[in-house]
């Protein structure tokens, strides 16, 4: 009788070890199949994957506001200029600002400290 109970103990059927079979081969490709899309074959193949993908949606996303930034101050530029080119107010303020001049008549009072 402890013969018997030990070939009942150790034998497993048959559709439990295809299912056990079954359950390694998905858990395998599943496995398998993360790592792919961890980018793990990345330092191999050169192939991205997540990882990278969403760096390079960060990386986007900080040129596209430094892109709005940047053309803001374009903009700005232009109106600047246009206003420099075209109008006498602004361009006899920017020659008082930059060059010092004043007119005639006109009184400057220069309140810096002279370490400059």
């Amino acid at each position: 009788m402890a013969s018997r109970k030990k070939k009942h103990a150790s034998a497993i059927p048959s559709f439990l070890k295809k299912e056990q079979n079954q359950r390694r081969l998905w858990l395998g490709f599943f496995g398998i199949w993360i790592l792919i899309l961890l980018g793990v074959p990345h330092f191999m193949t050169g192939a991205p994957g997540l990882f990278q993908y969403f760096q390079m949606g960060r990386a986007i996303d900080q040129r596209k506001s430094q892109l709005k930034e940047l053309e803001s101050q374009r903009d700005r530029l232009e109106r600047e200029n246009l206003a420099l080119s075209t109008n006498p107010y602004v361009q006899q303020r920017e020659i008082r600002r930059v060059l010092g001049y004043a007119r005639p008549g006109e009184l400057i009072f220069d309140f810096s400290t002279g370490k400059e």
